[in-house]
């Protein structure tokens, strides 16, 4: 009998999860966030090193001309800079993989309790886990190409034989692919939580696992991406002006980066601790009773 989800029930659920075992979520998310935000830095530094000795200059108030033209330059003139600023993107991606998978685990196998050092550890389902991540990363992109060129031909047929339609067809067409590309990739994401407790789930047994409930599981984590967007503006508005105010007695720009990076990846880790147990208890939820809850 296939199992529908409760989308409202399973956020509340995941929420009140992460504040019931705050003390551990906190062991846990601590050392990826701290990680994150200099690895940000790390990347922030490089690339103003990268502008300054190639002797661009940075204007008072950049624009977004302005950043793409010294993007451009910086390819242009620096072949390496693309190539470390990936290095610095995948590894901050490899972070966030260590505690997604690492907070997996402590949601689907309570019983089997870690340290933090052996919660954070390279191991053989940290491997699996990122593979799966990068596999998902790899069909959303291709999805969403392939969804993008329908959707192109679609728009260039109709547009063509009903031009006045533009502003109600091409608003559509543009998201549609973005759409799909999520649908699909979320069906497939009961891999990552099983990767995390070692159980080999296939994407084919993902997509059977989630039959049904697609839309359930993009709801929510529309719900979830929402949520975050709205602490982090109502956190990072009143808390940026008074960063602005310290930055005149403060000893270093440095230091005001970190605090600031602090911030925000603190931020981000809490809402990807609140998505990462929501869909481990979707998992729990589908999954037959031996796998999700031994």
């Amino acid at each position: 009998m296939m199992t529908k989800l409760a989308v409202a029930s399973i956020l509340t659920e995941a929420i009140r999860t992460v504040w019931a075992e705050r003390s551990d979520f906190a062991r846990i998310a601590v050392i990826p966030a701290v990680a994150l935000a200099f690895n940000v830095i790390a990347l922030q530094v490089y690339q103003l090193s990268a502008i300054l000795d190639g002797g661009m200059t940075l204007p008072d108030r950049p624009s977004i001309a302005d950043a793409h033209e010294l993007a451009t330059r910086l390819l242009d003139e620096n072949g390496s800079f693309f190539l470390i600023a990936l290095i610095f993107m995948f590894l901050g991606f490899v972070i966030v993989c260590f505690f997604a998978c690492a907070w997996h685990f402590r949601i689907l196998r309570p019983q089997q309790g870690k340290t933090v050092r052996e919660a954070l550890r390279w191991d053989p389902a940290k491997g699996r886990f990122i593979l799966m991540a990068i596999l998902l990363g790899a069909i959303q992109i291709a999805v969403q190409f392939a969804t993008s060129l329908v959707s192109g031909f679609v728009g260039v047929t109709i547009l063509g034989a009903v031009p006045g339609l533009a502003y109600a067809v091409v608003p559509i067409l543009l998201v549609v692919p973005y759409g799909v590309a999520i649908y699909v990739m979320l069906r497939f994401a009961m891999v990552l939580p099983a990767a995390a407790v070692g159980d080999n789930l296939t994407l084919q047994e993902s997509w059977r696992l989630t039959k049904g409930n697609g839309l359930a599981l993009m709801g929510l984590a529309m719900l979830v991406l929402f949520g975050v967007i709205v602490a982090m503006v109502a956190i990072f508005l009143p808390v940026s002006v008074i960063f602005s105010l310290l930055a005149f007695i403060s000893p270093g720009l440095l230091t005001m980066m970190l605090l600031m990076q602090l911030l925000l990846c603190s931020q981000f880790i809490l809402g990807a601790g609140i998505w990462v147990t929501a869909l481990s208890l979707t998992y729990r939820q589908l999954s037959h009773p031996a796998s999700g809850q031994s």
